[in-house]
């Protein structure tokens, strides 16, 4: 049903896992190991800052892009739709001090009032200066109460 969508597309809903890209920023210039490492967890648990929303982003057409600048240039985002079936998106993240990519390939359940979403792509960030790769998964994600009730969205599992 349409009720289920958002006027969104998942690549532009993988653009919002940079709201917080300022934490990268941070990380990228701190000589303390530790620090930067809390700075990388912060904006790996920052991502979920969006995932409240229960509805659905509509699925990019093969080979649909969407593309973002600052406004002074410095950071730049680039998403592309490389699968259609199955849907399978990749982005990349291009900052003067670090970089971030991502596929987005997503196993879905449905079990009539709610679906499971298991992540099968993989994230990465790099900081140049420090020659530091980080790359992580990310967990199951529920939907439940879809039709009937209020929706509501968990996430369980393991980042690893």
């Amino acid at each position: 049903p349409i009720f289920l969508f958002e006027p969104t597309t998942s690549l532009s809903r993988m653009h919002e896992m940079f709201e917080f890209s300022e934490l990268l920023d941070h990380a990228a210039v701190c000589q303390d190991p530790a620090r930067r490492v809390a700075y990388v967890a912060a904006f790996v648990i920052s991502a979920f800052a969006h995932t409240e929303r229960v509805r659905k982003p509509l699925n990019p057409a093969l080979g649909e892009t969407f593309s973002w600048s600052s406004p002074d240039g410095a950071k730049r985002f680039f998403a592309e739709q490389v699968s259609h079936h199955p849907p399978v998106g990749v982005s990349r993240f291009l900052a003067p001090s670090w970089t971030a990519g991502e596929v987005v390939d997503i196993k879905a359940t449905f079990s009539g009032n709610s679906i499971e979403l298991k992540s099968l792509g993989s994230r990465s960030i790099a900081l140049m200066e420090f020659d530091e790769d980080y790359t992580w998964n990310l967990p199951c994600t529920s939907v439940s109460n879809l039709f009937i009730g209020g929706a509501f969205v968990d996430h369980h599992g393991e980042i690893e």
